[in-house]
């Protein structure tokens, strides 16, 4: 699924508001994660992060990793709060074979998708529209499956095991 780019990423963005940010959007499965109101949210195999954005986001931009943010135009969708986000972040320790890096992004939202590209399809069914920013003009999200995601981290745990 091709997304055009609606919005550049602007100085500060991170400041304001709740977005859902794709981190490497052309892998498959990328990695998720929020920004609301400068708090960064994601879970990995390595554990729960809840830390400053900005410096998240410096390190990923020194890593060189391409990043693209999703906004749902939808009124609740800024009713959410940087509470609503920890809440559900807090609840998983870690992304495991039943805990995608999504499951936090679907509790809040209350969503039926267990992925992105399923996500962005539910919200084209409701007509939701939504704000694409990226540095890049358009962001190509692979389609994949939840089993994909799963094999992915299963792929990523048996490496964390196999260098200890």
């Amino acid at each position: 699924m091709i997304l055009t780019v609606s919005h550049s990423l602007h100085p500060k963005w991170w400041e304001d508001e709740n977005y859902i940010v794709l981190i490497e959007p052309d892998n498959v499965p990328p990695h998720l994660a929020v920004v609301s109101n400068g708090n960064w949210f994601s879970i990995s195999i390595r554990g729960l992060r809840i830390r400053s954005a900005d410096s998240v986001l410096r390190s990923i931009k020194e890593k060189g990793l391409a990043i693209a943010l999703l906004q749902p135009k939808e009124p609740r969708w800024n009713e959410l709060t940087t509470d609503d986000w920890r809440f559900a972040f807090e609840s998983h320790d870690r992304v495991d074979a039943y805990v995608t890096c999504f499951q936090p992004i679907r509790q809040v939202l209350n969503a039926r998708a267990e992925t992105i590209p399923e996500l962005l399809q539910e919200w084209t069914r409701n007509q939701t529209s939504i704000n694409v920013y990226s540095d890049q003009a358009e962001i190509n999200i692979q389609d994949y499956t939840l089993e994909d995601v799963h094999r992915h981290i299963q792929d990523l745990l048996d490496s964390q095991h196999a260098k200890k």
